[in-house]
């Protein structure tokens, strides 16, 4: 069945989402359609590291289903090599809420569950690097407030920090910013300052 979501206005649209790739397993708490969702992830080998990528918002994905962004994730840290290659990566966000659109986080009442900031500690420790990911779009001033919160959880980690922008930003690590060619993108990681 193909998930349902409601986007701004209260308009209902299906959600894009494929199936894993053949070698992939995929976990998420909780799993399923849940309005929030803590964390999610991807392994192809359980053997190497595991990268910790900091969003924004979850997306449409969960456990056994890929959205776009989970997709392109996977490719992305799959082709990684040297230092940062691994093996699958965990995804926590900023705000917990899922929405398809992160605009819809500066209208939402509630876009960070109780439990978010416990979860994303909690994953830090799990994690052998950081992917900062979690945009510079504004969505209002609480959820800048919710990045500055991260990127101070994230720095005081101890963990290697990387983002994939040559001006060493938290960007999206989406399609559309890597297929730009105005100097948003890297395709290789940069060490997050």
């Amino acid at each position: 069945m193909t998930p349902i979501i409601t986007i701004r206005g209260g308009v209902t649209r299906e959600a894009i989402v494929m199936t894993l790739n053949k070698g992939i397993a995929g976990d998420a708490y909780p799993r399923g359609t849940a309005t929030y969702r803590q964390w999610l992830s991807r392994t192809w080998d359980p053997d190497r590291a595991v990268a910790l990528v900091v969003g924004i918002n979850p997306n449409t994905a969960t456990e056994s289903q890929d959205d776009g962004m989970t997709r392109f994730l996977t490719r992305l840290l799959r082709g990684i090599p040297g230092q940062y290659e691994c093996g699958g990566f965990i995804l926590v966000n900023c705000c917990d809420y899922r929405a398809p659109d992160p605009k819809t986080l500066k209208h939402c009442r509630a876009p960070v569950s109780p439990n978010n900031l416990a979860t994303v500690r909690s994953k830090l420790v799990e994690c052998d690097f950081v992917v900062a990911s979690w945009g510079t779009t504004n969505y209002g001033r609480f959820l800048e407030d919710c990045r500055d919160q991260i990127a101070s959880l994230v720095r005081h980690s101890g963990k290697p920090v990387i983002c994939f922008s040559p001006r060493c930003l938290p960007i999206y690590c989406g399609a559309r910013y890597a297929n730009t060619d105005d100097g948003r993108w890297s395709n290789t990681p940069i060490p997050w300052s």
